[in-house]
């Protein structure tokens, strides 16, 4: 797909917005947290990655499956590839902080390797270190299942298993949990996470599948302003119900499906911002945001050590948590390039262990 300037700005906002969430721990029952149902940003992400899972698999929809176990595996490690080094190093920064900080046993700290292998959503008991990626855990498995049964069965998957998927999935969860952050949760074969990434990217299949009748549609100048609107709006909702409605999981899943109509929108490409958010910067954002859901974590801990006995109120606290967060992530996310670029995770790893012809 093209670059979208659009998605690459919300995904910014998105990712601060499950930031100012995690950041509610920083404040008091007295005080307005901002975000506080933020825990809904994760499903942006996961319908978005549905839209470009599509993308990919329809890409290949005529070649030859008869390797299909194959490229399928090749495409997993390809998308773990992007974001493996971040996980790495957050693990390498977060393991000396639980052992001179929370004095944490070397028994919950190695069951904490699952984290870093991406089972952790599997249903393996072990201790969470850096609790936010099992996002990534939910998605791989979630893509496991999804990438070869659409590439097989190609659009009779899109017309006929994405739309029941999505329809029993999300009234699934939402007759046994109301809410969609139920993130331990055991639904009796598999963690309440891995039903909701299931069920989100299968919805992002759908909407890729919308786009085209979107992009294909002349709208006037008035249409275009409409939509622009519309787009906003849907994709503001949850940034504004997340802080102002103090039981926001009972919108869950309406903001799910109103978010939904908003990237659908934003996808097109077609609304009037994106004249002004199709930039190199907009698009470093939009790869910042994978720093910033990978290391929030680690500097949310830090901020708690350190200003929990100054005397800062909640917003001071906030203010340093998210400074801390944007630093922390520009400089690690300039440091991984910079190591990628000398193929340090990959060629010179490798040369340690194998011997080159």
């Amino acid at each position: 797909m093209e670059r979208n300037g659009v998605i690459s700005f919300w995904k910014f906002a998105f990712a601060l917005l499950i930031v100012f969430f995690h950041g509610k721990i920083l404040g008091s029952s007295s005080d307005t947290i901002i975000g506080l149902g933020g825990y809904i940003g994760v499903e942006f992400f996961f319908i978005v990655s549905g839209v470009f899972l599509a993308s990919s698999i329809v890409k290949k929809f005529d070649h030859d499956t008869s390797t299909l176990g194959k490229e399928t595996v090749l495409f997993i490690a390809k998308k773990i590839k992007t974001f493996f080094p971040y996980l790495l190093l957050a693990y390498i920064l977060l393991i000396p902080l639980y052992i001179f900080k929370y004095d944490v046993s070397f028994s919950n700290l190695l069951s904490s390797i699952w984290e870093l292998l991406l089972l952790n959503e599997s249903g393996i008991r072990h201790f969470s270190i850096n609790t936010p990626v099992w996002y990534l855990s939910s998605m791989i498995l979630s893509m496991f299942i999804i990438y070869p049964l659409m590439r097989k069965f190609k659009m009779n998957y899109v017309y006929i298993v994405a739309p029941l998927v999505v329809y029993l999935g999300i009234g699934y969860l939402n007759h046994l949990f109301v809410g969609l952050d139920h993130t331990v949760s055991w639904t009796g074969f598999t963690l309440h996470n891995n039903i909701r990434a299931f069920s989100e990217l299968n919805l992002g299949i759908i909407i890729y599948f919308l786009i085209d009748k979107i992009k294909n549609i002349k709208f006037t100048s008035l249409g275009i302003f409409i939509l622009t609107f519309i787009e906003m709006f849907c994709l503001s909702c949850p940034f504004i119900i997340s802080t102002i409605i103090n039981n926001s999981p009972r919108y869950d899943f309406i903001m799910l499906f109103i978010m939904a109509i908003g990237i659908l929108i934003a996808m097109g490409n077609i609304t009037l911002e994106k004249r002004f958010l199709n930039n190199k910067f907009i698009y470093f954002l939009e790869k910042l945001s994978l720093v910033i859901f990978i290391f929030h974590g680690f500097c949310l801990k830090i901020t708690v050590l350190y200003t929990k006995n100054i005397g800062l109120n909640y917003y001071e606290k906030l203010v340093i948590y998210l400074g801390l967060t944007l630093l922390v992530s520009i400089i690690i996310y300039i440091l991984v390039e910079f190591l990628k670029k000398r193929g340090f995770f990959i060629e010179k790893i490798k040369r340690l262990f194998v011997i080159s012809d």
